[in-house]
C-alpha cells in the first residue's frame, strides 16, 4: 500500500469519523472501529469526493478492512 494514500485515508477517518489514528491498521475492520453503516456510507462518500472516484454499493459492501478499502480506492485509479 502506498504510504501517501494510507495517510490520506487515515486523516479522513480521524477527522471525519473521530477514529483514533492508532486504531487504523491495514487489517482493522470497520466493526472493530465500531463504525455503523451510516458512518461507513459517510466515509465512502468523503473518499469518493477526495479521490474523484465512484464506489458503487456492491463494491462498498465487499469492503471489510482498511486494506480492502485502500485496495478498492487504488483499483478505481486514485493516486497518491
Amino acid at each position: 500500500m502506498s504510504v501517501a494514500l494510507d495517510s490520506k485515508v487515515s486523516t479522513i477517518m480521524t477527522t471525519k469519523l473521530g477514529v483514533e489514528a492508532s486504531d487504523i491498521q491495514p487489517e482493522t475492520t470497520f466493526a472493530e472501529l465500531e463504525l455503523d453503516s451510516i458512518a461507513v456510507v459517510e466515509l465512502i462518500e468523503t473518499l469518493e469526493d477526495e479521490f474523484k472516484i465512484e464506489i458503487d454499493d456492491d463494491e462498498a459492501s465487499q469492503v471489510s478492512t482498511i486494506a480492502d478499502l485502500i485496495a478498492l480506492i487504488k483499483s478505481k485509479g486514485a493516486s497518491d
